[in-house]
């Protein structure tokens, strides 16, 4: 029994770690790939969109704000680079590239206008933004969806390319 107290962590940070080598251990046990230089990277890929937006809303978080509008927000921005990026297939993934984040940032904008100038509450702005944005996708998209086959080539071996190893998402976190 005192082995047992020995291994308990004394720390918030150490139960998360015994908790993270325990998910970790019996997923490789359940999945062999898993524990793989493969799955790893694919690990690293699936979850590098989470981690930028994660990193990207962690201020607003940090400041005891809240943004529900993320999701849409994303849909909204994939959704209308896709539809420009397919009707202009000479554009370069540079100009695909440039036309989400402005499209993110203006809905950042009128988020923290109403929230900073008008004093709303962020739930409530946010959650509004939410619907609004999710409505537009909506109305904008017309039930068009597209495929990567009407993407420009140069958008698609964005996706491709390999920088030191590592995909071009989990690239851009590493930084």
């Amino acid at each position: 029994m005192d082995f047992l107290r020995k291994l308990k962590p004394s720390s918030r940070e150490g139960s998360l770690a015994l908790i993270l080598l325990v998910a970790v251990g019996g997923t490789g046990l359940i999945n062999p790939r898993f524990l793989t230089g493969d799955g790893t990277r694919d690990l690293f890929t699936s979850t590098s969109v989470v981690a930028l937006l994660a990193i990207g809303i962690a201020p607003i978080v940090i400041m005891r704000h809240i943004d529900l509008s993320i999701s849409s927000t994303v849909g909204l921005t994939a959704w209308v680079v896709a539809d420009f990026c397919a009707k202009n297939p000479d554009f370069t993934w540079v100009q695909c590239f440039i036309i989400g984040p402005v499209i993110g940032i203006a809905v950042g904008i009128l988020n923290g206008l109403l929230v900073a100038g008008l004093r709303l509450p962020s739930l409530v702005v946010t959650l509004g933004t939410l619907y609004i944005v999710r409505g537009l996708v909506y109305v904008v998209s017309n039930s068009v969806d597209y495929n990567a086959q009407e993407m420009p080539p140069s958008l698609l071996d964005l996706g491709q390319k390999v920088f030191f190893g590592l995909l071009p998402l989990t690239f851009l976190l590493v930084i």
